[in-house]
């Protein structure tokens, strides 16, 4: 007779825990399997917390921080959170938001930060989800590596912040963390990444994305100082220096070249920059592309993959009588060690009309645009691989890699 199956030696059974964790939905079995033994239970323990994910909201925001707060050691099992941040009344019961209380207590932050975020945890709807968040972020804190955001206002999601930045010796400081992505949530217009330089200053982190960003305040020029000097505001972004990360992905993002900016400016040796334009309809916020030639070749000796991409309106934009040219990206040979990129074609012609250079469409229009390679190579910056055009763009060498690590 086959044994059944709490009887089979742990080997095979962490196997098969190991098989179901990779399974899609797999956590209602994984935590039926908890409430079958204590042996099964200690085994599908570390499966069952290492990936955690509200982002369908079937928990209500407390549920997480209160399984960490119960069972400590479960916090060492986590490797991935993916939390969901929208707003809506969650009632709460007294003895829950007792324990939540207490847990923020025993958090070694100053006494000012746990005031304020217990008044966030007494509130209801919004302020209360990042209030739980955020502390789900910290009990996890120590051995994270991949962290997913889907937020609907970050003007409440700031103690991470203060944290990071004012405690230097508080344990557990996100050592772990490689990954880490912020969406903005369908009708939010206040996701900034002004809020997010202590996402930079986690020292692991390796590839920071954001989708749905609309900037306006970070490294706005302020004007000159006394000394004359140029003030630009950065806010907590100041105090990030020769971070780690290598890979900064910007997804239909309302983000102008000076934020851009910053972000190189923020980093030691970048390897891939992927940005999606898409501005509003305002002369001021015009991505002009040569600004960024500082800050792009701060990182040439390791910069391997360089997107710039805009949407339909914004190179029309760029069309219009009244509207400054953008500049071309004629540094591109700055950049030594780029193996792809993509770009306007506009940012890197080096004649006024793109229209002047001659482009001969396939006859069935499925295979893109063709030209006569050694002609539209007079007008553009030297590249020794293969270049490509393909909806006003220009495709530098192997993009499939790079569309691959986006």
């Amino acid at each position: 007779m086959a044994p059944d199956f709490p009887s089979l030696p742990s080997e095979l059974l962490l196997l098969i825990l190991e098989y179901i964790h990779t399974l899609p939905n797999a956590t209602p079995s994984l935590a039926s399997l908890c409430l079958t033994s204590q042996r099964i239970r200690s085994l599908a323990e570390p499966f069952l917390y290492a990936s955690y994910s509200n982002a369908n909201q079937i928990d209500k925001p407390h549920i997480f921080p209160l399984s960490l707060i119960s069972r400590p050691d479960l916090a060492d099992h986590v490797r991935e959170i993916n939390i969901r941040v929208e707003g809506g009344v969650n009632p709460m019961p007294e003895d829950t938001f007792r324990h939540l209380r207490k847990a923020i207590d025993e958090l070694d932050v100053p006494e000012s930060l746990l005031d304020y975020w217990k008044k966030l945890l007494a509130s209801i709807g919004i302020f209360r989800a990042a209030a739980c968040a955020e502390l789900s972020l910290l009990l996890a804190s120590r051995k994270v590596q991949n962290i997913s955001l889907q937020l609907s206002s970050l003007h409440e999601f700031s103690l991470i912040s203060h944290i990071l930045f004012e405690t230097p010796n508080w344990p557990g400081r996100f050592d772990q963390v490689h990954s880490v992505s912020v969406v903005s949530l369908p009708g939010t217009f206040d996701l900034h990444l002004y809020s997010l330089a202590y996402m930079f200053s986690m020292p692991s982190l390796r590839r920071f994305e954001i989708t749905g960003c609309h900037e306006r305040s970070l490294g706005r020029s302020l004007g000159w100082n006394s000394k004359g000097d140029l003030q630009m505001d950065l806010g907590w972004w100041r105090r990030v220096q020769d971070s780690g990360v290598e890979s900064i992905i910007i997804r239909k993002g309302g983000v102008p070249h000076y934020a851009v900016n910053v972000l190189l400016n923020c980093c030691k040796a970048l390897k891939c920059l992927h940005v999606e334009v898409d501005l509003p309809w305002s002369e001021w916020a015009l991505f002009q592309f040569f600004r960024l030639e500082d800050a792009l070749c701060r990182h040439a000796k390791s910069l391997e993959y360089l997107a710039i991409s805009q949407d339909q309106d914004n190179r029309k934009r760029q069309e219009e009588p009244g509207f400054r040219h953008s500049g071309i990206l004629s540094f591109l040979p700055k950049l030594c060690k780029l193996k792809s990129a993509v770009a306007p074609l506009r940012a890197l012609t080096a004649i006024p009309e793109v229209g002047s250079i001659e482009i001969v469409h396939s006859e069935d229009g499925s295979t893109g645009e063709f030209f006569d390679d050694a002609e539209i190579r007079k007008y553009l910056p030297p590249f020794p691989g293969k270049i490509s055009i393909c909806n006003e763009e220009v495709h530098y060498g192997a993009t499939t890699h790079l569309l691959e690590l986006a």
